[in-house]
């Protein structure tokens, strides 16, 4: 399950000169958090069950531990990633250096 979270600060339409044009565009301050989280039972069909419901948590917890935490790292390393590319597609401060993005960039062009 991955949740995106937008908050949006002072955002307010604005007019701005680009190339002899007036552009309509948008400016404030726009925070992206980007979670992922592993269900492991989300149909409940585990819980639900009358002789594998005793087994649960031994499985979880004993036997599909070391493929949950590869799998925990691998969820974590797609949201980051996930964040980083709608951050490079918004054109926002990034913590990692540029790479070749999914996306054309978007926006009006800056002195790069």
């Amino acid at each position: 399950m991955i949740n995106i979270d937008f908050h949006a600060l002072n955002l307010k339409e604005v007019e701005v000169m680009h190339e002899g044009q007036k552009v309509k565009t948008n400016y404030g301050q726009i925070k992206i958090l980007v979670q992922a989280i592993i269900e492991t039972d989300y149909e409940k069909s585990w819980q639900g069950h009358w002789f594998l419901k005793f087994f649960n948590e031994v499985f979880w917890k004993r036997i599909f531990w070391r493929n949950m935490e590869i799998h925990r790292k691998e969820v974590y390393k797609d949201a980051y990633n996930l964040q980083e590319e709608i951050k490079k597609y918004l054109e926002m401060q990034s913590t990692t250096p540029d790479k070749k993005g999914f996306f054309p960039v978007r926006g009006l062009a800056s002195g790069k």
